[in-house]
């Protein structure tokens, strides 16, 4: 045995196009030869147990699910360990064979420490050769000396989208999804229900109040208490404390396709806008309401929330629909058990259904939704406006970015709304990553009767550089597989990736989206190596106002969402898929 606990064999890094499957583990912690120079010398149990589900799924289950067999094609596991006071990783392959008798792999001789954090890789071959099919991560464990720890991983396949375990206690579309600081998921509200009048095709949703708790490590859910109201539509960002804050959204939301044809403002009517402010305690699983100052605007749809670097929140925009923008903006931050919510400054432009993105300089970049029109001066470009700016916290103020740094390619790129954006390191920096939306028609805009018209969805992919300080992209293939507005865009675990899935493909009908591609700065845009015998492997189920999360490892889970064909009903969806991307996690 070498220094490292076992054989030192690097990870594998294949870029595979799989099907589908899903897998628990269970295991471990460690300590012995390696404790002379990183830990105490006592014996620590590793157990790792395995469960998959049937590869043959047409569509995510809507009910449970359960198969413990292990997984037949995988030849061997490799085990990673990283953490602080390690000075390079733990690595250890098995046979697997090995958990074949009882589903279980035994280890030992890991040092003790927190953090800890496991990957786990399903292999196919043999060793070196060996092509990593599965893998299962759990990130941030505590390993303590003397002591056997259990920690469940869930092995999912590679390049592909994977169901979680069990399916959703609700369904739900255009919910929230987020991260909690123990790395399980809050997944809160949506519209669980809806109907379709067969003459005007307008579709009307119920919100509902229920919510529950996501664990990536089994792929399963669990109930939790309800919030103080039904919404959907609204943003749950989590607090500096880790608690979760609720704000905004609408109680029924109604589509009528009259309104993409006139043309219209939007066909998506957010009814009924929820006035409270709610937060979730996740030591306690329980909601509560908050009493804030009458003169905040919070009854808002189309805005954003974002969790600046000191723990406060930054909510800015929306409106009740998209006539009636704000450009206001609320600060809320935990002061003891108390949360306390003021009014914030003004942005420079009134925004919906626009995106703002925290940068590594603690600096918020809002992009597109711009409202208003016709303003002379930055935010002005041949007619067209173009107006991002930054929200500088340690200064509490909006300052404009000079459009004269929109480089070639960029094009009209700000004036667009329901996009997603994400921010992508790389090896040169941070960028932020901004897909698809709609395109604002100024030609077609006749006010006040027709103040916004859109036309899209479009496909563009568009990069800000914050150093830099540019906009848009020159070279390379920065468009999706097709135009999408409202698409799920989250950064992945590797330098320059992320991931794009879902959304609506087009406005008219609003009809859901089974795409889903992967960026890679690295190799100038979308990849097309999603693709499985020549074709472009797509979500299980079409998924249109779905919630999104990266969780540990390299792995994004797609909440809910609906489905449905061109001319007839949607169904909201109850169900959740993961993909895992073929690159290693960083970790």
């Amino acid at each position: 045995m070498d220094g490292t606990g076992g054989a030192a064999v690097g990870p594998s890094k294949e870029w595979l196009a799989m099907k589908m499957a899903r897998g628990v583990l269970a295991a471990m912690a460690w300590s012995g030869a390696l404790a002379a120079a990183c830990g105490p010398e006592l014996p620590i149990g590793v157990q790792a147990r395995f469960g998959v589900l049937p590869q043959s799924l047409e569509s995510c289950p809507a009910a449970p699910v359960d198969k413990p067999d292990y997984v037949n094609e995988v030849d061997l596991f490799r085990l990673k360990l990283t953490g602080d006071g390690l000075k390079q990783p733990l690595l250890r392959d098995f046979a697997a064979s090995d958990a074949r008798s009882d589903n279980a792999i035994q280890l030992d001789g890991v040092p003790a420490g927190d953090p800890r954090h496991l990957l786990v890789s399903g292999l196919v071959g043999e060793s070196k050769s060996a092509l990593t099919l599965w893998r299962g991560a759990h990130l941030g464990f505590k390993v303590e000396a003397g002591k056997t720890v259990d920690v469940p991983v869930l092995m999912t396949k590679l390049s592909t989208m994977t169901c979680t375990r069990t399916p959703l206690f609700s369904p739900r579309m255009f919910g929230s999804a987020t991260p909690l600081a123990d790395g399980r998921v809050l997944v809160a509200g949506g519209f669980h229900q809806s109907s379709v009048n067969p003459t005007t095709f307008i579709r009307d949703y119920v919100a509902t109040d229920t919510a529950e708790i996501y664990d990536p490590f089994t792929g399963t859910f669990s109930e939790t208490g309800r919030m103080t109201w039904t919404r959907g539509l609204h943003q749950a960002t989590r607090l500096g404390d880790g608690r979760v804050l609720i704000v905004g959204g609408a109680e029924k939301l109604q589509f009528d396709p009259a309104y993409a044809s006139v043309p219209r403002p939007f066909p998506l009517q957010p009814q009924q806008l929820v006035p409270w402010v709610e937060v979730f305690d996740p030591a306690t699983g329980t909601f509560t309401r908050l009493t804030l100052d009458p003169a905040l605007q919070t009854m808002l749809a189309f805005h954003t929330a974002t969790t600046l670097a000191d723990g406060s929140v930054l909510i800015a925009g929306g409106g009740p629909d998209v006539t009636a923008a704000t450009n206001e903006t609320i600060l809320c931050r935990g002061s003891g058990a108390e949360v306390v919510c003021t009014a914030g400054p003004r942005m420079a432009r009134h925004r919906l259904g626009h995106t703002a993105t925290l940068l590594d300089d603690d600096r918020v970049f809002m992009w597109g939704g711009v409202t208003d029109s016709s303003v002379a001066g930055i935010c002005t470009d041949a007619g067209v406006t173009v107006c991002p700016e930054w929200y500088r916290p340690e200064q509490n103020v909006f300052v404009a970015v000079d459009p004269n740094n929109v480089v070639a390619g960029a094009g009209d790129s700000n004036n667009v709304f329901f996009a997603s954006a994400t921010k992508v390191t790389t090896d040169i920096g941070a960028f932020v990553m901004i897909a698809g939306g709609l395109r604002r028609d100024h030609a077609q805009e006749q006010p006040p009767d027709n103040p916004l018209v859109f036309t899209g969805p479009i496909r563009d992919v568009r990069l800000y550089s914050p150093v830099e300080n540019k906009l848009g992209a020159t070279q390379g293939n920065y468009d999706l597989r097709a135009g999408r507005l409202f698409p799920n865009a989250i950064s992945l675990a590797w330098l320059g990736r992320a991931y794009i899935a879902g959304g609506y493909n087009n406005m008219g009908e609003m009809l859901p989206a089974r795409d889903m591609e992967v960026f890679d700065f690295r190799e100038s845009g979308i990849q097309p190596d999603l693709t499985a015998e020549g074709q472009p492997v797509l979500l299980r189920q079409a998924r249109g106002g779905a919630a999104a999360v990266h969780v540990g490892g390299s792995a994004v889970v797609v909440f809910g969402g609906e489905d449905g064909q061109t001319g007839g009903s949607r169904t909201v969806l109850n169900t959740a898929e993961i993909y895992t991307d073929k690159m290693e996690p960083q970790l």
